[in-house]
Order: C-alpha cells, then structure tokens, then sequence
C-alpha cells in the first residue's frame, strides 16, 4: 500500500507537475479528480442505475395498473370499454415512458407488452364474471342453472 501510494505519488507530481505532501491529500486529490464534473465515472454510473431502477418501477407500474384496470373491465363493461382503455393506457405509458427517457424502441416494446396484460386480465375479468366457462350439466335448462 505504501509503495503504491509512493508510486502514485509520482505519477501525479510529473503529470500535474506538483507534488503532493500527505496520503490524505492525495486521496483527496483523486476523489476529486475521479467525481468532478468533466469526468464519466463513478458518480455517473450510479446515477444510470438509479435512473433503471425508476425506470423499472414505472414499467411494473404500468404492468400492474394495466393488469388491475383490465380485470376490473372485464367484470363490469363490455369489450368496447377495453378500447378506450388500450388507448388511455397506451397514451399514458408514452408519456411516462418518455418522461423517464426511455427510447422509441423500449418504449414501444413496454407499451405492447402493458396491452397485452391489460387484454389478458380482461379477458381473464370476462370468465370470472361468465362462471369460467362452465358449461350447465345436461338435465338442467340454462335459464335455470346458477352456476
């Protein structure tokens, strides 16, 4: 450790053309260098992270919400209340997407994939609320079976 600082040492007082004193100086003095504001390194990493975690929170957000609205369709409008609400979600997808800085691509691909879901949990909405497809058993009319 201490050759390495020695070496770093060195290394530094001819390419900045001072020397430094002390090892609390020179880590001061590469902290600086590595976090300044000219530099893509660390602090910049760790704020694209940041930045794909809250993207992938707005994604399952969408996943969910598309998911719950679908279901909730599915139990109470008929199939024309799931084009309003492919294209509500569709527009409010973009725009969060697009507020989060996610690309056309991604974005389009997130987009599909929420309507999808959002079909699915209606259709899955629709055969909750038939029975689940159940059929009446043979001896009983339809008007009468409950189910």
């Amino acid at each position: 450790m201490l050759q390495t600082n020695w070496i770093l040492n060195q290394l530094l007082a001819r390419a900045l053309s001072f020397q430094v004193e002390s090892d609390s100086a020179l880590k001061s003095l590469i902290l600086s260098i590595v976090l300044s504001e000219k530099s893509a390194t660390f602090r910049d990493h760790a704020l694209a992270r940041a930045g794909l975690v809250v993207v992938m929170d707005t994604i399952l957000f969408l996943l969910v919400a598309g998911a719950i609205v679908g279901f909730a369709l599915g139990l109470c409008f008929s199939w024309v209340a799931i084009l309003a609400s492919g294209f509500a979600l569709a527009s409010f997808a973009s725009i969060l997407l697009y507020g989060e800085g996610v690309g056309p691509l991604a974005g389009v691909g997130t987009i599909v994939v929420c309507l999808t879901v959002n079909q699915l949990a209606y259709l899955a909405g629709v055969m909750v609320k038939v029975g689940g497809g159940r059929k009446p058993p043979s001896n009983v009319s339809g008007s009468v079976w409950v189910g």
